[in-house]
């Protein structure tokens, strides 16, 4: 959603249906939707919304009988009015890091001896003020835009010039400028939206947002039917997520994750069928890493209520401030009212004299309306808006990489599965690794073996299980009662987790997710053969759509001019200890993304 808004920056975005058990709460924490009121639409229940980025397009929607045959009601949204744009130009500076390095260069190297020779104190800080504002206009000059009022939000002006020189760099096919402006546009929009959600936050006290982000920690769903192993998988690439939102200040979400992390270790896995049967090195492993975590997340917790009552005193001295302009306002009007009455009375009563003086009978008199500005119109304005759920980029070549790598168990049908490893960065996950562990397969199913040497080879390298990637070697793209029972146990943990299915045979490459009807009938299946069957209804899977195929990560890995031999060398040192065949080095050749991260083939 978050992509949309930044590739689409004027899309007005519809969301509605049926919501089930979802929560359009989560929605709307998680992107930039707010949600229109509506009311009961099945029986007494209110399980049918509609989302939209722009609420202030719409009239307050009406609950009307459906036309189809269904047990639910419709929802009737009518636009309103459409007025036309004000467009006014809005003037900034571009502030970006080369421009004030240059700025503070020039105020380093300026002699300013002159001014401080200056006796008169006010004539001295006029001089020096002068000076600062021209050696600002050389470093950062003034721009100017045109803004709409019907731009988002999350649309400043510094956007709008990024965008206008981003259409400039396209003309001139400049590819490299073109990456650079949209990574910027992205990062500042995504600023904005989360400085939006905090400030439509500030209104709750900071124990009630500490409680918010506590009982999100705590929302855990935690099965016995899904290995302990798993769990603990999961919960290292949780801890990795932590420390990199700690890396990017993203403190609330750090919290969340390192609470989540220790609840998990700590009330959850004790109580698993198969906890005592854990390794000793990994349980040892777990709880020093659980301490730590309890030790951030309390000083986490100490920043965050401090900047939570912060933010909550400021937003009540606005609150205060906005009440006291309009009362100020509301006596302004009631006093213009209060003259023009008393100058219309006047008027009438000098028409009166006239028309006696004239034996006119006069005309009937007429009462003057008075106006209730308490019963003005006002728009419900509900806003919750943030970020949604995070893409996952995949190399371009990565299909192909991992097609070579399971060509000879494709020949002799024999499935190959893999594990998708990656690193999260200003909120969208990109998968830098492939990890091959021990395994074995059959034509139909891939179970993977040690996977304590999984874990080790992921700690080794800060890696977050993304998900996992598997052949079909003699059947097409789809998700078997296996496939979507081991994809559970990914998704359960992180929602984005994806499982990407290649079929050689039919030459077709998909990636599913599991839906919210899945999830719920997958965790109630107590079915404990291998293969079995699930009902058609509801569906259970579905193709995944925050999956992005990054062609830019394959063009220059295919255009680098290294030789072979130096590609070898930096492989093995790469790879060091993982491989055991000299000629799989080859095979790895071509797996080199854009940013030198290679796919690592485990083979322990």
């Amino acid at each position: 959603m978050d992509r949309i808004a930044v590739e689409f920056t004027n899309a007005t975005i519809i969301v509605c249906g049926d919501f089930n058990d979802l929560d359009p709460e989560e929605i709307v924490n998680s992107t930039t939707l707010s949600i229109l009121a509506t009311g009961p639409t099945r029986g007494d229940k209110t399980i049918d919304f509609v989302l939209t980025n722009h609420p202030l397009l719409f009239k307050q929607p009406e609950i009307i009988d459906a036309s189809l045959p269904t047990d639910h009601r419709g929802i009737l949204c009518r636009p309103v009015e459409q007025e036309k744009a004000i467009r006014t130009y809005a003037y900034f500076r571009d502030q970006n890091k080369a421009n004030m390095q240059y700025f503070n260069y020039l105020m380093d190297t300026a002699d300013l001896d002159h001014i401080f020779d200056i006796g008169d104190p006010d004539l001295a800080t006029d001089e020096l003020l002068k000076f600062i504002r021209w050696t600002l206009d050389i470093a950062c000059p003034m721009k100017r835009v045109r803004m709409s009022s019907k731009d988002p939000e999350y649309i400043s002006p510094l956007v709008k010039y990024l965008i206008k020189k981003k259409a400039k760099a396209s003309i001139r096919h400049n590819t490299r400028k073109i990456n650079a402006l949209n990574e910027r546009i992205r990062s500042i929009i995504l600023e904005n939206i989360r400085a939006s959600k905090n400030k439509q936050m500030e209104q709750y006290s900071a124990k009630e947002r500490l409680a918010l982000l506590q009982k999100q920690a705590s929302n855990i769903n935690f099965l016995n039917t899904i290995p302990a192993s798993k769990y603990l998988q999961s919960g290292f690439s949780v801890l990795r997520m932590a420390g990199q939102y700690c890396d990017e200040k993203n403190f609330e979400n750090a919290f969340v994750l390192y609470s989540k992390f220790a609840i998990l270790v700590l009330e959850k896995l004790p109580n698993h069928i198969e906890y005592s049967t854990l390794p000793p090195r990994q349980i040892t492993m777990v709880h020093k890493r659980v301490k730590m975590a309890i030790e951030i997340a309390e000083k986490l917790k100490l920043k965050l209520l401090k900047r939570f009552e912060s933010d909550h005193e400021s937003f009540l001295e606005e609150e205060e401030k906005k009440e006291q302009a309009r009362l100020a306002e509301e006596r302004r009007l009631c006093e213009q009212d209060t003259i023009r009455q008393m100058q219309e009375l006047q008027r009438q009563k000098e028409l009166n004299e006239i028309l006696d003086k004239v034996h006119v009978d006069p005309p009937r008199e007429t009462s003057i309306p008075l106006v209730d500005r308490s019963l003005k119109p006002s728009y419900d304005v509900l806003a919750d808006k943030s970020s949604g759920m995070k893409s996952i980029y995949i190399p371009g070549d990565l299909i192909d990489a991992f097609g070579r790598i399971s060509q000879h168990n494709t020949a002799i049908n024999v499935e190959t599965c893999s594990i998708l490893g990656g690193t999260l960065v200003r909120d969208c996950f990109t998968v830098t690794h492939l990890l091959i562990p021990k395994q074995c397969g059959t034509a139909d199913s891939c179970q993977t073996k040690q996977e304590e040497d999984i874990f080790e080879a992921q700690d080794s390298h800060n890696l977050i299980t993304l998900g996992w990637i598997h052949t079909h070697p003699s059947q097409t793209c789809f998700m078997s009662s296996v496939d979507l029972h081991t994809h559970y146990s990914y998704q359960i943990m992180m929602p984005e987790a994806i499982a990407i299915v290649v079929s050689p045979r039919f030459s077709e490459t998909k990636s599913f997710s599991i839906t919210s009807e899945g999830i719920e009938s997958l965790g109630k299946c107590k079915n404990p053969n291998l293969h079995h069957t699930h009902p058609s209804l509801p569906v259970l899977y579905t193709e995944s759509t925050h999956m992005k195929l990054d062609l830019a990560m394959q063009d220059v890995g295919n255009g680098m001019s290294m030789k072979k031999a130096a590609k070898k060398k930096v492989l093995r040192q790469t790879l060091s200890g993982y491989l055991e065949e000299e000629e799989m080095l080859t095979d790895c050749l071509q797996a080199v993304s854009q940013w030198g991260y290679p796919f690592i083939r485990v083979r322990l």
